[in-house]
């Protein structure tokens, strides 16, 4: 099978197209024939070496669509068509950057808003770096996003460097801010919070299989770039140069 292996971390040219033997899956799990994955940023992070705990040669990939070729007993029958995330794929064992798009960014967008943040109509909602009936606020450092982000169902767009207390001093607080930028940005968003508000400051995510299960599907994503599986090294590098403006999608082509 094709695969895109990590032998050691650093740039994007270390991404290598490999043949490799088809896993034999152990007691309990699944082998998945991958369709389609996206990428995303906590993999060009283990790409670079900020993922301490994953272990190298790896292929990546912490999510994926695709079919079941061999089950385990009596929960799944091969051809089921199947979607994965997180739970250690792509970290602890080989994931979606082989042959054998459930989009982790939605699930990770609706558990910090419906869960932890627990978003409800009316509520003043701002979200940083952000690329319902509620009143959104999004805020970006680059002045040609401000259109997609208008469409994406954002009421107002704040273009700025980071600092936005004296951007939005001059309106009322926000009830809810989902801060996806991290600290160098989470005092301006506290200066925001209304009395009893909460702000959620998202620089990691855990969720388990339930939480998976919770989200709805039907959603639209924001497709950036499709790619190939050959590519994978261009499309990491359009990550790293903030170029992509939404998902990128990697399709399996036999």
């Amino acid at each position: 099978m094709k695969a895109v292996v990590i032998h050691q971390p650093r740039g994007a040219n270390v991404l290598k197209l490999d043949i490799q033997p088809i896993p034999i899956p152990l007691p309990g799990k699944a082998l998945i024939r991958i369709k389609e994955f996206g990428l995303n940023r906590s993999e060009l992070l283990t790409r670079q070496g900020h993922s301490p705990n994953v272990l190298f040669p790896r292929a990546l990939g912490i999510d994926g669509v695709g079919i079941v070729e061999e089950p385990p007993s009596g929960e799944l029958s091969k051809g089921d068509v199947i979607a994965m995330a997180i739970g250690g794929v792509g970290r602890e064992f080989d994931g979606s950057y082989t042959c054998v798009c459930y989009s982790k960014m939605h699930q990770t967008a609706w558990s910090s808003l419906f869960c932890a943040l627990q978003l409800q109509n009316g509520d003043r909602l701002l979200i940083r770096g952000g690329s319902t009936s509620s009143f959104v606020a999004s805020t970006t450092r680059r002045a040609e996003l401000r259109e997609l982000l208008l469409t994406s169902a954002s009421d107002v767009i704040i273009i700025g460097d980071g600092s936005i207390a004296g951007d939005v001093k001059k309106g009322k607080g926000f009830d809810k801010i989902l801060e996806l930028v991290g600290t160098a940005t989470l005092e301006g968003s506290l200066q925001r919070a209304n009395a009893n508000g909460i702000v959620l400051c998202l620089t990691t995510y855990i969720g388990g299989s339930e939480d998976i299960i919770a989200t709805p599907l039907e959603f639209h994503v924001q497709i950036s770039r499709a790619s190939k599986l050959d590519n994978t090294v261009e499309a990491h590098k359009f990550i790293e140069e903030d170029k992509a403006i939404g998902n990128i999608v990697v399709a399996m082509v036999n």
